[in-house]
């Protein structure tokens, strides 16, 4: 009796799960019908627009360009010129004619 009490378990069992299977591939057989699809590739939607209106993202990008622009200039060192200890005031308005008629 017992033999036949776990018989009818499996029987039972197999049949459920042969049922979820069909299920299953009831399921999945419309995407298979379907004219030029093959399984396991993925096709991205396309990017989408930007809310941006084009003149005010161009404007942005230009501004950014600018930003960036001065930047890498203040990220320069210009060269700092020779001090020489002991040069007065007129001595160096000699290298600058407008600041002759001011030193005197």
């Amino acid at each position: 009796m017992r033999p036949l009490v776990m018989l009818a378990g499996i029987v039972a069992l197999l049949v459920i799960a042969g049922e979820a299977q069909a299920a299953e591939q009831s399921a999945s057989s419309p995407a298979a019908t379907k004219a030029g699809s093959v399984p396991g590739v993925v096709v991205e939607a396309p990017p989408k627009r930007s809310a941006i209106p084009a003149k005010k993202k161009a404007a942005l990008d230009a501004e950014a360009a600018k930003r960036k622009r001065w930047q890498s200039y203040r990220a320069t060192t210009a060269p700092t010129p020779a001090r020489t200890a002991g040069v007065s005031a007129e001595a160096r308005a000699e290298n600058y004619p407008g600041l002759r008629s001011r030193a005197h």
